[in-house]
């Protein structure tokens, strides 16, 4: 989010004072959108990886996962 901000904030023309509050409205939808992703992928995995590539990245897609899901109910509560 610190990275997306700083990016953002360098290509805006003039100052965006709502910004922050659009943001975080926005956030718990996109974190949502990309749990289910993460749910499809690991719904569709196969029972056995095949290579080290594929082992790796059902790995970071778990642990991705775990780590949106405390995101999302860190900003929910």
């Amino acid at each position: 989010r610190r990275n997306f901000l700083k990016q953002y904030k360098n290509h805006l023309s003039e100052k965006d004072p709502h910004l922050e509050e659009r943001l975080l409205s926005y956030e718990p939808f996109v974190l949502v959108n990309s749990i289910l992703w993460r749910l499809g992928v690991l719904k569709d995995s196969p029972q056995q990886t095949l290579s080290k590539n594929e082992e790796q990245f059902y790995s970071k897609i778990k642990k991705n996962l775990e780590t949106e899901l405390e995101t999302l109910r860190e900003s929910l509560s």
